[in-house]
């Protein structure tokens, strides 16, 4: 009798021990592919109204080839939530990422009230990233166009043609062309040239 017992006893250990093992063992859930870019995003957000963290949202996502003409990369734009007008009411993150491992490659903080990011295909064969962003104070608007190019880990700004704009002037994006606009509503096209790597009059 003690002898069947102590079977039971030892048989009801084992299964336990089983069941613990099994319940260690549980894997957790696989996160999302939006859930992997946000967790290397999210060590990047900068803090500059006080507010611990500051929470991002994914925007948009674009595959492409950033850092050379070969890379496999994406670029993922994120939207600061509960922005304030100090910052820019639109302050983005771009972040640039290798396709492979989702590792982050270079990211740039972008701050303005309207934040439009244009990829362009330069003449080295990778494509470049145009930032067009506008601050609006009591209703007068400034425009801030800037392109950049990924090496070496860093956004490189990169010199364009763009005539200088006057308070009175409008500008625009549409796709791979910047519009100018002005006082007398006269508009003028400049449109993104991929051999020379610059703009140029559209006529």
């Amino acid at each position: 009798m003690k002898r069947r017992l102590l079977l039971v006893v030892l048989l009801m250990g084992g299964l336990l021990l089983c069941a613990c093992a099994q319940h260690d063992t549980v894997a957790e859930p696989e996160k999302t592919f939006e859930e992997r870019l946000l967790d290397g995003a999210q060590p990047l957000a900068e803090n500059i109204t006080g507010e611990e963290p500051r929470k991002l949202s994914l925007e948009s996502v674009h595959y492409g080839s950033f850092s050379s003409p070969s890379a496999q990369e994406l670029c993922a734009l994120f939207k600061y939530e509960s922005t304030v007008h100090v910052e820019g009411l639109d302050r983005t993150l771009a972040v640039i990422y290798t396709v492979e491992d989702l590792k982050v490659v270079a990211s740039k903080d972008l701050q303005a009230d309207e934040v439009q990011i244009e990829y362009l295909p330069s003449p080295e064969g990778n494509e470049v990233i145009l930032c067009f962003a506008t601050v609006t104070n009591h209703g007068f608007s400034t425009y801030h166009i800037e392109l950049f190019s990924i090496r070496e880990s860093q956004w490189e700004k990169i010199p364009i043609t763009l005539p200088a704009l006057n308070e009175s002037d409008r500008c625009y994006l549409a796709g791979q062309t910047v519009l100018r606009v002005d006082a007398q509503d006269t508009c003028e096209a400049y449109t993104w040239n991929s051999e020379t790597g610059d703009f140029e009059v559209r006529t």
